[in-house]
């Protein structure tokens, strides 16, 4: 997540909102992540961390085309390469001769290995190897600072990047270094970049007190803020006008908090198909607003109109109106979600979204194509489905601990990648199928069909990545028949995957349950919370939340056929 801006609006306040957190929550994260521990990892394009064993490996680092190696160990008592050991090859060396202790200042390292980095990787082919004596401490720390200074990340999110595909362990001392290091970066972005509003860009002295040294005007044109050059002929700042296209809108009325959030709130619900509730959490969390009682009440009629969930009165949203804005990292989803379709058959699997992507094929070269009709139950008069908010709430209240794997209904496995490349624990579980809701090379998890070559495994994969703005909903059908088809065998047994275990695969299992089970999204979370750790993210419970309203309409539609 990108840091975020000054307000020219009100300097006073642009300290923001954002605090680097202790190094015990920092600690508690990179433990939680789940990565490797090779001698090699790639943990950002083009950036890989490692050993002693993988730098002196030439011919490894030669098959991962490494051109540029940086030693956060270098120095005769440490790993004592230096750039006569690369002689033969064409790898550009660079050397820090650091010690992996916490009384050890590695920060005036940071800004030069970050540009040897940066260096590294403005090649198009350029491939860079960071490494210390076990690629734990202090190469993982100066890569954390690469990601901080040059892509604009914070401590949080560089730790969330890097710990996803390596495991890493920086010594006490260098994480309240990097702590330092966040801190400094996010003052001198608020310092140093402003986000106004046409009368802060009009106002000379305003810009001058602010020591405004250039203007970036994205609505630039004589339908928007006509400044231009001119404007600023008399002062000394150097201006660039942007022509704003229509992606990027500014949506304001005198005080920005009622007829410009009533209009935001509509267009939420009609093209990003979000009910009221899920548009005023968006909202709120990031601006404070506060509709007028009779804007309030036309936003309630249009999510009647939109959704066959229930709407609540206008007073339920009070205390959302009142609560400050705070910044989080679950966007909006930028793909528009079409909906879930059937047919008028009434099998388990139904739909055009199981349409979308054809079966892998299995062990024995077919591909399962199944079909059965899901029993109907009477829809439940007062159940309507809860809001995004009400179900993390469900999520995060009271789970088991998190393992590697666990049995969440009978002969389905819910596990993370070391369970699934462990062979051995597969066949201890009797695992005869896989559903890898992860597949893929980038931050996934590669296995493939052919990795259970040797063993009587049926393999199913979906390629997904973990973002709230990714639409799973294309394969709940698909992987549903799967399932289906895989426990209509009682002797099978399956285990349904991603890389921790928590997010694609849980949501995955969730949806079969909804389509094959008939359970609600609530009864699906409450049941399989009760037996794993399970967290779909954002986007996903939006999608299951469409999934079980879809649910919903078709066996209200079938009692009433009945």
């Amino acid at each position: 997540m990108p840091r975020g801006l000054g307000c020219l609006a009100s300097p006073e306040g642009a300290e923001g909102r954002y605090e680097t957190p202790p190094a015990s929550e920092l600690q508690r994260l990179m433990w939680t992540k789940k990565g490797t521990s090779n001698h090699l990892d790639e943990v950002h394009p083009g950036i890989y961390i490692g050993d002693m064993y993988a730098a002196k490996d030439k011919r490894t680092l030669q098959a991962h085309r490494i051109t540029h190696v940086l030693n956060a160990a270098d120095g005769k008592f440490n790993v004592n390469t230096g750039p006569s050991f690369y002689r033969d090859t064409a790898i550009t060396y660079h050397g820090v001769e650091a010690f992996d202790m916490p009384s050890f200042d590695l920060s005036p390292f940071f800004y030069p290995a970050a540009n040897f980095i940066k260096s590294a990787l403005s090649s198009p082919t350029g491939k860079v190897f960071v490494h210390c004596a076990m690629g734990l401490s202090r190469s993982s720390t100066l890569v954390l600072a690469y990601l901080m200074i040059h892509e604009n990340m914070t401590l949080v999110d560089a730790i969330k990047a890097v710990g996803a595909n390596r495991n890493i362990s920086p010594n006490n001392g260098f994480l309240e270094q990097l702590r330092a290091l966040d801190t400094k970066l996010h003052c001198q972005g608020l310092s140093r970049s402003f986000n106004g509003r046409t009368a802060a860009a009009r106002d000379k002295t305003l810009l001058a007190k602010l020591e405004i040294t250039h203007v970036v005007n994205a609505a630039d044109g004589p339908q928007h803020i006509d400044t231009g050059p001119g404007f600023y002929a008399d002062a000394s700042i150097l201006y660039h006008g942007v022509e704003a296209p229509d992606w990027k809108v500014l949506v304001h009325c005198a005080r920005g908090i009622s007829r410009s959030a009533a209009l935001t709130l509509a267009f939420l619900m009609i093209k990003e198909r979000l009910t009221l509730v899920e548009a005023v959490e968006v909202v709120c969390r990031h601006r404070n607003i506060l509709p007028n009682v009779g804007f309030l009440n036309q936003l309630r009629e249009l999510d009647s109109s939109l959704f066959t969930t229930k709407t609540l009165p206008c007073s339920a949203f009070k205390g959302c109106f009142t609560t400050s804005c705070q910044n989080d990292e679950n966007q909006i989803p930028g793909k528009k979600n079409e909906g879930l379709q059937s047919p008028a058959n009434k099998s388990c699997v139904r739909g055009s979204h199981g349409e979308k992507m054809a079966s892998r094929e299995s062990k024995t070269g077919t591909k399962i194509n199944v079909t059965r009709a899901a029993e109907e139950s009477s829809p439940v008069d007062d159940y309507s489905t809860p809001g995004g908010y009400e179900l993390e709430k469900i999520l995060n209240r009271g789970s088991v601990a998190y393992t590697h794997v666990n049995e969440v209904w009978p002969n389905v496995f819910i596990g993370d990648e070391d369970t699934a490349k462990d062979k051995y624990t597969l066949k201890k579980l009797g695992i005869t199928h896989i559903l890898n809701a992860a597949e893929g090379t980038w931050n996934n998890v590669d296995t493939g069909a052919g990795y259970y070559s040797d063993m009587d495994i049926v393999y199913y994969g979906v390629v997904a990545e973990d973002v709230a703005t990714f639409d799973l909903s294309q394969y709940f059908f698909s992987a549903a028949q799967f399932i289906e088809k895989t426990l209509s065998n009682p002797q099978n047994k399956l285990l349904v995957h991603c890389v921790m275990g928590r997010s694609r695969s849980a949501t995955l299992f969730l949806a079969y349950l909804m389509i094959c089970e008939n359970m609600t999204v609530v009864d699906a979370i409450e049941h399989v919370k009760k037996r794993r750790r399970i967290i779909p993210n954002w986007g996903f419970l939006k999608q299951l939340r469409e999934l079980d309203q879809h649910l919903l309409e078709k066996r209200g539609e079938s009692a009433g056929e009945s």
